[in-house]
């Protein structure tokens, strides 16, 4: 990563060029992410930052982006997490949950009303079924509040 001057309090990196002038945040936009050639190989600019700072990241381990913002690389808006907890940290629904656009449900076509479920550790839970999205939906976020420990924007509350 040599000719490479990260800065992770603003999240950006530059290159070096050998005439010696400097090309400011550098990096592709992907699917969200900025994308940057390190010497190597294209990798997430959120990888390299988090190293910088942080060292390697463990197998099994993945850098999340706190606000949801893929493109906002600040060390501070960084956190390693699992998969499962990355998972939690989503703020749409699925791209193939077109009945409601609401996560965590979606219409249960036998009886035309709206279930509501949660996956814990790769495991989907029924919550209820509901005359609306609405009380399908309040159902999802009390249980995402208690369940889903790295969702920085779940309220602790008993359901």
């Amino acid at each position: 990563m040599k000719n490479l001057e990260i800065n992770p309090s603003t999240g950006t990196i530059d290159r070096r060029m050998p005439n010696g002038s400097k090309r400011c945040n550098i990096g592709t936009r992907t699917h969200g992410y900025m994308m940057v050639w390190d010497g190597q190989k294209v990798r997430g600019a959120h990888r390299i930052i988090w190293e910088s700072v942080n060292g390697p990241i463990a197998k099994g381990f993945e850098v999340d982006h706190i606000n949801g913002v893929r493109d906002d690389n600040r060390i501070a808006n960084l956190r390693l997490v699992n998969r499962t907890q990355n998972n939690q940290n989503t703020r749409n629904a699925r791209i193939d949950n077109t009945t409601s656009g609401v996560k965590g449900v979606s219409l249960h076509k036998q009886s035309g009303r709206w279930r509501a479920r949660i996956k814990i550790s790769n495991t989907s839970t029924h919550l209820g079924m509901f005359d609306s999205i609405e009380e399908a939906s309040q159902a999802y976020a009390k249980a995402a509040a208690l369940i889903h420990t790295h969702n920085p924007y779940a309220r602790k509350e008993k359901p």
